[in-house]
């Protein structure tokens, strides 16, 4: 079964016997799933002296992302969102917050 994942290539139909990569150049839109169970996230990592902003869920779905904020007392470095990958994994959390001095 193949799921669109963006709407950037919705159009672009995938004949899997002689599959042809040049029709999805550039264009990261299908996941194959050869089941009937959608790719989600689990709830994202934590991130030492960060919190995350929003609604808090058990799962995501592929190519959510969340943000964090450093907690109180603490700067901001590096970027602060990650995103769900298509594999059912987030991205490593890039942000470190460090003590104010």
């Amino acid at each position: 079964m193949l799921l669109p994942v963006s709407s950037l290539c919705s159009d672009v139909l995938v004949d899997l016997v002689r599959f042809d990569s040049s029709l999805l150049r550039g264009c990261v839109a299908w996941v194959f799933n050869t089941s009937s169970v959608p790719v989600l996230c689990g709830p994202p990592p934590a991130v030492e002296n960060a919190s995350l902003i929003g609604a808090r869920k058990a799962k995501y779905n592929v190519h959510a992302t969340v943000r964090y904020q450093c907690n109180e007392g603490f700067a901001q470095h590096h970027v602060a969102t990650i995103r769900c990958r298509s594999n059912g994994k987030w991205d490593r959390p890039q942000i470190v917050c460090t003590k104010r001095k």
